[in-house]
């Protein structure tokens, strides 16, 4: 078992960030420490195996988790986990701190035990009936991701994963019997079948919901694509004014919810003096692959053929996407909110080991090259900057930002597209004010997708219901005045009629709750 290190007091921030920088990968382990004792250190690497990520909590001892801290408070470097040991009394004194870097695509994880080992180091699994005086072997993640791909019969498994064990492989690192097998299979397959429920209710809202399900895919991925056609209407009639006008757009994807990514492509709508940012469509996915989200942009135009018209401005950070947005929408404009390279700095500068004073200079300094007039004057600031900066900055720079900035971010191009804001250029990306929306909605529920299409379903009915109530001068949204002609009369409007708060939305989309009709 290789031991990174022994140390008796918990690390500082400063210890441990040294160590996770400036690893001595020679003494890393690629398997889970067993049954460490107090005061030893290891250095955990999944490097060449991402599927081992999370090996390294197969340790052998039962813990409770108490809690997870980005450390220090202020500008975090650190994610800190922090475990007691479970023990027949309740919580031991035996304690397990992990550290990872933040915002840094780092494979390592450092992890350090201290206190005192319970008497009873190992404990028998709570879940099992029979061969009771067996001790638990906890398996790592990736062990039991291997039993779930491979195929054929759980004893011709267990047998090629031992035999592709080493004769110096740990025990934890191999199956622990063909039972375990059979269960992971079992495990497997009921999921698999959830999945294939969840597909069919999607099929079977499509056409319950005013055809609000536009796709549903299984190959070559599983993708769902969604979209009310009355928030279309709406959007067409924006997107045809005949003010000069631009029409901003934002594309995200916003976080992960169960097995899937959600990314909502939404307008900011400027009919209106408060300019609601809106929802136009969504996109459930499992994985951020740059098929998908061209399939999503292909779709959104067959429904949005105003799209493409060069008044639509288009803010998107979505590495994946920005390919796919050139592709499909080549005559709307690209921009870049300047948050998103203030954060692409701060996780560079982190990452080369670099102080918060040189975050600080860094970000100033480039904020400043995005506050040029013109081309010219941002390449005559860039070479007086370039002189402050180190070596390694500047090829950073060159090889990660300046095409960004020239073509999408400046003050002189976002000036050019109407969507510059005088104090402050576009420091935000206007998808971040709906996120904070979604998340509080969905963030941390676990639900069927067909809970989820439900959800987004009422949701953007009460965006359009909002909408469509401030043409028709009610409610909290109201026209400006050069606006005035797209007034509506309440006669002659028809209301979604599955509306209700968001506030109720989960439970209604659950089944804990009545469907009762607002107000319109």
């Amino acid at each position: 078992m290789a031991v990174y290190a022994c140390k008796e007091v918990m690390y500082t921030v400063e210890e441990a960030l040294n160590i996770l920088r400036n690893p001595e990968l020679s003494k890393a382990t690629q398997i889970p420490p067993v049954n460490p004792r107090p005061g030893q250190v290891f250095l955990f690497s999944y490097a060449e195996c991402a599927d081992k990520k999370e090996d390294w909590r197969a340790d052998q001892y039962l813990w409770i988790n108490q809690g997870v801290r980005r450390w220090p408070k202020k500008n975090p470097k650190l994610l800190k986990m922090y475990h007691q040991v479970k023990s027949e009394n309740g919580a031991g004194n035996f304690f397990r701190y992990s550290y990872r870097l933040l915002k840094v695509d780092s494979t390592l994880v450092l992890i350090q035990y201290l206190g005192k080992v319970p008497d009873v180091q190992m404990q028998i699994h709570g879940n099992r009936k029979k061969n009771l005086g067996r001790f638990h072997i906890r398996s790592p993640p990736s062990i039991l991701l291997s039993m779930k791909k491979e195929q054929g019969k759980p004893i011709q498994i267990f047998q090629k994963l031992c035999s592709e064990g080493s004769s110096n492989t740990s025990t934890v690192m191999l199956p622990r019997d063909v039972q375990q097998v059979r269960n992971a299979k079992k495990a497997q397959k009921r999921k698999n079948q959830v999945i294939l429920d969840d597909l069919n209710s999607v099929e079977l809202h499509s056409s319950l919901l005013d055809d609000f399900v536009w796709l549903y895919s299984l190959l070559p991925e599983v993708v769902v694509m969604l979209g009310h056609k009355e928030m279309c209407k709406i959007f067409e009639e924006l997107a045809s004014q005949t003010n000069d006008i631009p029409v901003l757009v934002s594309y995200d994807t916003t976080f992960k919810l169960g097995d899937y990514y959600i990314s909502t492509l939404v307008f900011l709508h400027g009919f209106f003096k408060e300019s609601p940012i809106v929802p136009l469509a969504f996109m459930l996915h499992k994985a951020k692959k740059e098929l998908s989200h061209w399939l999503f942009f292909i779709m959104i135009l067959r429904h949005c053929p105003k799209l493409c018209k060069e008044r639509i401005v288009i803010a998107s950070n979505e590495e994946t996407a920005i390919q796919s947005i050139d592709q499909v929408l080549p005559t709307a404009k690209r921009v870049v909110c300047w948050n998103h390279i203030r954060q692409h700095i701060n996780a560079w500068v982190t990452k080369d080991g670099g102080s918060m004073d040189e975050i600080e200079f860094y970000m100033s300094s480039v904020v400043n090259l995005l506050w040029s007039d013109s081309k010219e004057c941002f390449e005559e600031k860039l070479r007086e900057q370039q002189g402050k900066w180190s070596r390694s900055f500047v090829q950073y720079f060159e090889s990660d930002l300046l095409n960004s900035i020239v073509q999408h971010a400046g003050a002189w191009v976002l000036k050019e597209h109407l969507v510059s804001e005088p104090s402050s250029g576009i420091m935000t990306n206007i998808s971040e004010s709906f996120n904070v929306v979604l998340k509080r909605l969905l963030e941390g529920q676990e639900m069927p997708v067909e809970t989820l299409v439900l959800s987004l379903y009422y949701l953007q009915n009460y965006y359009i219901t909002k909408l469509l109530r401030g043409q028709c001068h009610l409610g909290k949204y109201h026209l400006r005045e050069e606006f005035m002609s797209y007034t509506k009369l309440l006669e002659d409007v028809t209301f979604p009629k599955m509306y209700c708060n968001p506030e109720v939305i989960l439970d209604i989309a659950r089944g804990q709750s009545e469907l009762r009709f607002a107000k319109i």
